[in-house]
């Protein structure tokens, strides 16, 4: 019977076991990180690049190209990818974060061969049509013109530019009128240099197997993407606003970065 009336004691685990990805390599030398775990016939291929917000003096444009790349290639347009992917049963996933971003393709392993060239479409040859861009622009508006009224939103973009200085990459905040200057040309020249040469690791994760495995190496080789590598933000670069000057600073000022970005930690030897 169970006890409903004395709670289970807290304990700490005794061991945590992780396994440990399996370690391979781009032709180019990009570090592939292959963790072979589940017990479903899927899997998930992340490419990450170093095209976070860092690596623009904009953090609107490296969010924008991460999120408009799906949004058709030189192939297809945006409801033919999304509709192909669909009846496959995959889907893509984009991300962008301070320091790094990423795109990925979940899929069934059986249609992997199928799903593949979509990935590869949109990463190799996004077309960024302008149709799609101003859509962006104006539920983008609206979503700041929104977020502007909360006080949650207003207190973290406060603390960040208090903390880093509104000219660090990490205090920058986007305003309404970057949206008005947001066209193609621009994302499709930071895709140029932050993606096509910006990619920093691979990640394939599920129930592959090795042929499965080395098909999907096979096709990113072919994507001819170069090896990149994080921007380093100077100390000097964080300027702290006047009230807080007085208060403990954060960081050591002995070391040569604010932080370490996330991907660092990611061991490419």
């Amino acid at each position: 019977m169970l006890d409903r009336i004395h709670p289970p004691q807290i304990s700490i685990p005794s061991l945590i076991e992780i396994q440990e990805p399996q370690k391979l390599f781009l032709k180019n030398g990009t570090p592939i990180y292959n963790i072979c775990v589940g017990t479903q016939e899927v899997v998930k291929i992340e490419l990450i690049f170093a095209a976070g917000n860092i690596a623009s003096n904009s953090s609107l444009i490296a969010t924008a190209t991460n999120d408009l790349m799906e949004e058709g290639s030189a192939k297809h347009n945006s409801s033919e990818i999304a509709e192909a992917l669909d009846f496959y049963g995959a889907y893509l996933h984009a991300e962008n974060g301070p320091d790094w971003s990423s795109i990925s393709l979940f899929s069934l392993n059986k249609f992997v061969s199928e799903t593949l060239p979509y990935f590869q479409e949109i990463i190799t040859q996004p077309l960024y049509p302008a149709k799609e861009i101003q859509t962006y622009k104006q539920q983008g508006k609206q979503r700041l013109s929104v977020n502007l009224t909360k006080v949650d939103y207003l207190a973290r973009i406060n603390f960040s530019q208090s903390l880093f200085g509104q000219d660090h990459a990490y205090g920058r905040v986007t305003s309404l009128e970057e949206y008005d200057l947001l066209d193609s040309k621009a994302l499709v020249d930071y895709h140029e240099k932050k993606y096509k040469n910006g990619l920093r690791a691979v990640v394939i994760s599920g129930l592959a197997n090795e042929q499965l495995v080395q098909k999907i190496i096979n096709t990113i080789d072919s994507m001819d993407l170069k090896n990149g590598s994080l921007p380093t933000i100077p100390l000097n670069s964080y300027v702290p606003a006047k009230n807080l000057s007085k208060k403990k600073m954060l960081f050591n000022p002995q070391l040569e970065l604010v932080g370490e970005h996330l991907l660092d930690t990611i061991p490419i030897s």
